[in-house]
């Protein structure tokens, strides 16, 4: 991000952005079974919806390609 604009508050803001879309992708299709947070240690009232979200991994996987393939377009534009 510092690439593109000089403005701290937009660097960190976009790097805290990131960040947490990185973390939550990797806790939630490489631990599905396993509740985080506030559920930790609490029954799964729903598993049906564990496999549910399988039907949506495309789609996600789209969304991140775009997002990086954006990020590459940028720096090498």
């Amino acid at each position: 991000m510092s690439q593109f604009t000089t403005s701290w508050p937009v660097i960190a803001i976009a790097a805290e952005g990131f960040t947490v879309a990185s973390i939550e992708t990797y806790k939630t299709f490489f631990f599905p079974h396993k509740p985080r947070g506030k559920f930790a240690g609490k029954p799964i009232l729903f598993p049906e919806h564990l496999e549910r979200r399988k039907r949506f991994v495309p789609l996600y996987a789209g969304i991140w390609a775009l997002v990086l393939g954006h990020l590459a377009w940028a720096l090498l534009g």
